[in-house]
């Protein structure tokens, strides 16, 4: 049964930031209880899970071959620019 308050309110009066905060509590809660745990635990590991995709991903250079190729560039450019220095150094030291 439908409740009236849902049938007296149009459906694109419902934000959609409560549509997903309602599908998320929902889906926490389908979790839960197929896995037969309190939600709070649900909830704690879904945060520890991201938190470690996160750590992993900032750590992980491989992952991203893009970061890699940037990171060389800037270390061979950095390298050229000592290197110049240097010579230019040398030769004012023999003049």
């Amino acid at each position: 049964m439908i409740p009236l308050t849902l049938i007296a309110r149009p459906l694109t009066a419902i934000p959609l930031a409560d549509a997903m905060a309602w599908v998320v509590q929902f889906g926490t809660r389908v979790v839960a209880r197929r896995l037969d745990v309190p939600e709070i635990v649900v909830h704690a590991i879904c945060l520890y899970v991201a938190a470690y995709v996160s750590e992993v991903e900032r750590h992980a250079t491989i992952v991203c071959p893009l970061r890699v190729f940037r990171e060389l560039r800037q270390r061979q450019a950095t390298e050229r620019q000592a290197s110049r220095r240097a010579t230019t150094e040398q030769a004012a030291i023999r003049a």
